[in-house]
């Protein structure tokens, strides 16, 4: 009988009860190493969370507010788009209304001859009424001039209306009304220089501008963001302040960074259309402008487009060039200030009818 010697390891590392033990001691040595470099990835993965969950609230915070006033300045840009489509329906009614003043106008010859003949069968004895009905009838025709202007801005209608008025203050042959008479003549004589500038055709300018703003091309090297122009004092326009809101909230987001190529500025495609879109503003509050006669705000819009063209965009192409004359050519044209007041001429008839009954 084989008797083992516990002193003596070769003994017992030839036996056979000691090889399953030799194999048991290897494998856990291959596990370790997986199971330390598992613990590691774990490790870098707990760390990366860390950190990330530090920066996240930040980043997210940043990114909510500009998002609120981006969509805050896109509302406010809504609400200027509400106006415009708003007095586009106004001079659509005004269109409508002129129309039946025209209508109206192309009857007065047969009213005419009906006043003339009513005014042949009066008695002539009665020469009271005539005169009552040569009064109203300049009356009628100052009311209709005064619609005329201020309202449809026919010049042509108004300039009829008023030489049928005077007409009729001629009739009278009453010395009192020489004044009026002459002031009715000068009133004629401004709408016929009016008449030589016609609104409809610098309406169409203004518009052949707005339809070739997409083409035009911005520089090659521009300012290095479009929040660095000047902002609009603070009783400039709506428009100025919407569109200064909007470039302050994108140079937010602007990003510097140290790079060895050579700096070239130029727009983002963000700021480039907000730079188009304030340029069709402006156009169509000139239109605007010119429609409604209101001479400052006219020139002001223009002198914005203008600048904004020579700042930012190509001057030497063909596009831009054109629209820089044609602004120019607006901007020189001598239009008068403002319109006759017809009104007064009409208040001053009825004051003397008044203290001559």
């Amino acid at each position: 009988m084989n008797v083992e010697d516990p002193t003596n390891p070769t003994a017992n590392e030839s036996g056979q009860d000691s090889q399953p033990a030799s194999g048991y001691n290897e494998r856990p040595r291959k596990g370790s190493g997986g199971l330390s470099m598992l613990l590691s990835v774990l490790a870098l993965a707990a760390v990366g969370g860390l950190i990330w969950q530090q920066q996240m609230p930040q980043d997210s915070d940043n990114t909510r507010l500009i998002d609120a006033e981006v969509k805050s300045l896109k509302r406010a840009l809504d609400k200027l788009d509400g106006a415009v489509d708003y007095n586009a329906d106004a001079f659509q009614q005004l269109a409508t209304r002129l129309d039946a003043q025209g209508a109206r106008i192309d009857t007065l010859p047969v009213r005419i001859d009906q006043i003339e003949k009513l005014l042949t069968d009066l008695p002539a004895t009665d020469e009271d009424a005539r005169r009552k009905i040569l009064n109203l009838e300049a009356d009628w025709y100052l009311r209709l001039a005064e619609a005329q202007l201020t309202v449809a801005r026919n010049i042509s209608a108004t300039q009829v209306a008023l030489s049928l008025a005077n007409e009729r203050l001629v009739e009278l042959a009453d010395p009192t009304l020489t004044p009026l008479s002459n002031r009715i003549d000068e009133a004629i004589g401004e709408l016929q220089i009016r008449q030589q500038h016609p609104l409809a055709r610098d309406a169409a300018i203004i518009q052949d501008i707005v339809d070739q703003i997409p083409s035009f091309k911005l520089q090659a090297n521009v300012p290095q963001n479009f929040g660095g122009v000047p902002a609009a004092s603070v009783d400039g326009e709506g428009v100025d302040r919407a569109i200064n809101a909007i470039r302050n909230a994108f140079s937010e987001v602007i990003t510097v960074k140290r790079s060895d190529a050579d700096i070239v500025p130029q727009l983002s495609d963000a700021d480039a259309a907000i730079l188009r879109r304030s340029l069709l503003l402006e156009l169509q509050t000139a239109k605007l402008a010119l429609l409604q006669d209101e001479s400052e705000l006219y020139r002001a819009s223009l002198e914005i487009v203008e600048r904004r063209l020579q700042e930012w965009f190509e001057t030497e192409s063909a596009e831009v060039a054109g629209a820089l004359q044609d602004i120019d050519n607006l901007l020189s044209s001598g239009k008068p200030d403002s319109l006759p007041d017809i009104a007064k001429i009409r208040d001053s008839l009825q004051r003397l009818r008044s203290s001559n009954p």
